[in-house]
Formats: C-alpha cells, sequence, structure tokens
C-alpha cells in the first residue's frame, strides 16, 4: 500500500487521505448503526407500553405481504428463487407466512405506537419541506410527463410527509431517552 495505490482506487491525494476517508467512514457506519439499533429499542419499548385493540387480519396480511416482497427480494440479489428458498428451508409459503406473523404484529404495534407518540408531541411537518422532497424526486426523472406517468404526486407527498413525521418523532422520542439517561 502507497500513494499510487491510493490514487488508483479513489480520489485520494496519498494514502494517508485514503485511510483517513476509511477511518471516517467506518466511524460514521458505526455512528448510524448505534443509532438505528437504539432507535429500534425505544420504538419496541414504546410499542410494550402501549395499548391496542386486537389488529385487523387486513393490516397483519398488509405487512406479512410486505414482508415476503422484502424476502423474494432480498433472494433475487442471491439469484434464487423463492421456491428454492421454501426447498432450503423445508417449509411451505403458508409456514413461512405463520414465521413472519409475530415480526409483522410487533411492526404494526411500532406504527401506531410511534403514530400516537408524535401526536401527543404535537409533532408537525413544514409543508415546505414536503414540497422539496417531492420536487427532489421529481427531478429524477427525464421529463415531466414521464414523472406523472410514474408517480401519484398526491400519494408521494403524502409518504414524504409521513416519513418526515417518524423520523421528526424518532428524534424526539430519541432526545427524552437521551435527557433521561443523563439524568439518571
Amino acid at each position: 500500500l502507497n500513494d499510487d495505490f491510493a490514487k488508483r482506487v479513489g480520489k485520494f491525494d496519498d494514502l494517508n487521505h485514503l485511510k483517513r476517508e476509511l477511518k471516517h467512514n467506518i466511524t460514521h457506519e458505526k455512528e448510524h448503526k448505534e443509532k438505528e439499533r437504539l432507535r429500534g429499542e425505544l420504538t419496541r419499548k414504546l410499542a410494550a407500553i402501549s395499548e391496542f385493540d386486537p389488529l385487523p387480519d387486513v393490516l397483519i396480511n398488509r405487512e406479512i405481504e410486505h414482508e415476503l416482497a422484502e424476502l423474494k427480494q432480498m433472494l433475487a440479489l442471491q439469484r434464487k428463487t423463492f421456491e428454492q428458498y421454501l426447498t432450503e428451508q423445508k417449509k411451505t409459503a403458508e409456514q413461512i407466512r405463520a414465521d413472519l406473523q409475530p415480526d409483522a404484529e410487533e411492526q404494526i404495534k411500532i406504527a401506531l405506537a410511534v403514530r400516537v407518540f408524535a401526536a401527543e408531541q404535537k409533532i408537525a411537518i413544514d409543508a415546505t419541506e414536503v414540497d422539496t422532497k417531492a420536487r427532489e424526486y421529481f427531478s429524477r426523472f427525464a421529463t415531466v410527463e414521464q414523472a406523472k406517468q410514474s408517480v401519484d404526486a398526491e400519494e408521494l407527498r403524502d409518504n414524504i410527509a409521513a416519513n418526515l413525521k417518524n423520523q421528526a418523532a424518532l428524534d424526539r422520542l430519541e432526545s427524552l431517552a437521551t435527557i433521561e439517561e443523563k439524568t439518571r
């Protein structure tokens, strides 16, 4: 490893520059993973202390279908079919669905708990931020016509607003947990 190697593998001035960038990227990745771990723990605890009516089957089935779609995408990246996966696991599609149900129920409860938390905290989203993010998304298309054919603008805005509200709720939950931890 030398300066020439660093220049060949990327836009680095020298080997030290490459090392600094690698260290920065590794640190950033560790921080990101820790933040995701903490948020997962906090949201699971929030869901655990929340009360729920029985979850509707349609909601559970929709989440299971979503998880199955993600599984099939992951398998496609591994160049495997769902049928091959079933054979390897020695399970039927219905058994896989049954296996996914507890996680699906937990994900629904987390989403509902975060939504209630956001309402209780009076978390609001700035419409201009939603519009800005929607414009950024639409700018990825070659033409306005192509964007209109591919994406329902109102649905996109609703999804962006929901994601921003969830992120703001998670930020607030994390800050409250951090304050609680510091006061112990």
